[in-house]
């Protein structure tokens, strides 16, 4: 043990401060596309991402990139455009998708017929399946299982939402409607509640599928807009609230360090001395429990790797753009940041390292793990294939233990930076 903690004191020691550069802007997506607008962003490892949106039209848009954003192509438009001629189909913008290697799942609402669709690619996407369905919402897969939450219910399924069994939620009407959610597994999550009678919110959590909830007040009433958790205890919440200046409103970035249990204001553009947040928040994401990023409709966007002490406004390669931009953005490794929004934008930006470490996977003295970050399983290659393979925390906790294997399922593990240990070698990795 002692070994193991020396290994992870230098392995931090070693790890250098990170810098900003600018935004690569993609021009690889022409104008020919009606106006596509990007809303959201899946990746199942550091290479492997999708961005998702639609056209002037409301046809459905996908992009998929196989270089952790570098490239992009478009996989949906010659095969939805065809199923969607001859229809009247209108759809609004997509409300939630889940992507893994060859599994694309989106869900998305036609406009004209008030109803949710399921759009499904087993292929990654050079064939698609549109599914009309009674249920809309947020959505997550564990292999062929799948847990969607929707208005006032959760639906299960186990044949790659073929079929979908239908639940109840426990949560009494004075807590209001559901706003987001974010799953932790199929049994574990959490719900954003917000009541426009009462004007409060609230954060729901359940460790079983809904029958029983832990519930606490978020002491500010918003118009959320994108609430992220690093692990079970950091969580990031942005929004915006009415200022009684006409139809002119305050956008407001929040931080728990509990849990949710009691929240900080971290930022409020009511404040002029205050860090100045962009107009319109849409999105935030988080890779650690002190770096996260904000975005918005303008060209700006804030990155924080001191748990939001300090900001730093990224806006070099795109601040030249006045307009509107940002709708999306996410983490896809530890320094790699994407970002999608208004009028085909798309961009990469790298949180560079003075001395490089491998984004797609860690190297240790011949023993190879990938994909990194991960949200299901490791891969895990050395040429010494005998002895146990150890996974602890950043406290030093062990985790999960096994013989060697190829193949190490996490899916279990919380979200969060881990280090494998393996024949006197320690590498980390990061779980979604």
């Amino acid at each position: 043990m002692k070994k193991l903690l020396l290994n992870i004191i230098i392995f931090y020691l070693l790890t250098c401060t990170l810098h900003s550069t600018e935004w690569i802007v993609s021009d690889q997506l022409d104008s020919n596309n009606n106006g596509n607008d990007w809303y959201l962003i899946a990746n199942y490892d550091s290479l492997n991402c999708i961005m998702v949106g639609s056209d002037f039209n409301g046809i459905p848009r996908v992009i998929i990139s196989e270089d952790a954003g570098k490239t992009w192509k478009y996989i949906s438009n010659v095969a939805i455009s065809e199923y969607m001629k001859d229809t009247t189909l209108k759809f609004t913008k997509p409300n939630a998708v889940y992507y893994d290697k060859d599994k694309i799942f989106i869900i998305t609402w036609d406009n004209n017929e008030k109803q949710a669709y399921f759009l499904i690619s087993f292929n990654k996407g050079e064939s698609w399946e549109l599914k009309k369905t009674d249920i809309y919402g947020t959505i997550k897969f564990q292999k062929n299982e799948g847990v969607l939450f929707g208005g006032d219910k959760i639906f299960y399924t186990n044949d790659n939402g073929i079929s979908w069994e239908e639940h109840d939620i426990s949560i009494p009407e004075a807590y209001g409607v559901a706003e987001m959610v974010r799953f932790n597994s199929l049994d574990e999550f959490s719900i954003l509640m917000v009541s426009q009678t009462n004007k409060k919110a609230w954060l729901c959590k359940t460790i079983n599928r809904g029958n029983d909830w832990e519930i606490d007040a978020i002491p500010y009433y918003c118009r959320y807009m994108s609430f992220k958790f690093f692990d079970d205890n950091i969580g990031w919440v942005i929004g915006s609230y009415e200022n009684g200046i006409g139809d002119t409103r305050n956008d407001v970035i929040l931080k728990t360090i509990d849990g949710g249990k009691s929240w900080q204001k971290v930022a409020d553009s009511a404040f002029k001395d205050d860090i100045v947040i962009p107009a319109g928040v849409y999105d935030v994401d988080v890779i650690s429990k002190d770096e996260a990023i904000v975005v918005g409709s303008t060209t700006k966007a804030l990155y924080t790797k001191d748990g939001g002490d300090t900001w730093e406004i990224l806006s070099k390669g795109v601040n030249d753009y006045g307009k509107l931009l940002f709708k999306a953005v996410k983490f896809i490794a530890p320094k790699t940041i994407i970002a999608g929004g208004w009028e085909n934008f798309v961009a990469r930006y790298e949180l560079n390292e003075e001395v490089s470490v491998e984004d797609n996977q860690k190297i240790n003295e011949g023993i190879i793990i990938y994909p990194i970050p991960t949200m299901d399983f490791i891969y895990f290659k050395s040429n010494n294939t005998t002895g146990k393979i150890e996974i602890f925390s950043a406290l030093g906790i062990k985790v999960l233990e096994t013989e060697y294997k190829d193949r190490i399922d996490v899916s279990g593990l919380s979200a969060g930076v881990y280090f494998v240990k393996f024949a006197d070698k320690v590498i980390q990795f990061v779980k979604l």
